[in-house]
């Protein structure tokens, strides 16, 4: 099944900087003193930003998995046209067998009462936002994929307070 797994995207993001660094590095576009020529990075077209934004995503996917010890796959990187609204996701494809997986790091990790809370959160409207499903929805079989979505952010947020998902060693 495929779901979005919120890595913190790309706009103004930590991710955002080592990517745009490795770039810089790769066409010599960072001085003596450590400071990127922003002209010379605007010269590098969108497909490249795109392919090497791919790629970036697809490391950190496989970051994820180490931890988790999955195998989910890359499918895409989902970049908003705006980003006022939204960030970069990636869209991961993931087995049966790596859901269970996920759902007992949950366990062993004594995560549920965060995830619990998270549903809750998503299925709750409020001030400027419309829960689109009810909390019951989150757990039927058929909105397994949204659960799993809620699930994978609980697990990344958590593991960020220990240490961050960052491709330190990216180049380009």
């Amino acid at each position: 099944m495929q779901t979005t797994i919120n890595f913190g995207g790309f706009y103004e993001s930590l991710h955002d900087d080592i990517v745009e660094r490795a770039k810089a590095y790769e066409i010599g576009a960072v001085d003596d003193n450590g400071e990127i020529d922003g002209d010379k990075l605007w010269e590098v077209d969108k497909a490249e930003w795109d392919s090497i934004k791919e790629e970036y995503s697809g490391e950190w996917l496989d970051m994820l998995n180490q931890e988790l010890e999955t195998d989910i796959k890359f499918v895409s990187l989902n970049s908003p046209r705006f980003y006022n609204y939204s960030t970069d996701v990636i869209v991961g494809d993931i087995s049966q067998k790596d859901a269970l997986k996920i759902f007992g790091y949950v366990r062993d990790n004594d995560l549920k009462c965060e995830v619990l809370q998270a549903v809750r959160d998503a299925s709750t409207s409020g001030s400027g936002y419309s829960a689109l499903y009810d909390y019951e929805d989150y757990f039927m079989r058929e909105y397994r994929a949204l659960l799993l979505q809620v699930v994978l952010d609980v697990i990344i947020a958590a593991c960020d307070e220990r240490y961050p998902f960052i491709v330190e060693d990216f180049g380009c």
